[in-house]
């Protein structure tokens, strides 16, 4: 037996692909940092992160991701 296409028939496009979505894997994590331009910031940053995870504001997995962009904040901030 000998199947077309999908879609080769026209008129019914119920048969046809359709782009696939993926759901969004986080979250925006809601947190009050203080502003960071210094290597100092960076500290008092990430004592904020500690306190939030703490008291269960986030959690560890989003302290962790936040934590990261600190780092990374911290090693641009060294290279200026």
């Amino acid at each position: 037996m000998d199947v077309a296409p999908l879609g080769s028939y026209g008129g019914d496009t119920s048969t046809r692909s359709t782009p696939t979505i993926c759901p969004r894997k986080s979250r925006p994590i809601k947190i009050d940092l203080p502003k960071v331009e210094t290597a100092a910031d960076v500290t008092a940053a990430q004592s904020a992160v500690i306190v939030a995870m703490a008291k269960a504001d986030i959690t560890p997995e989003e302290a962790s991701t936040i934590a990261g962009v600190l780092e990374a904040k911290r090693r641009a901030i060294e290279t200026i």
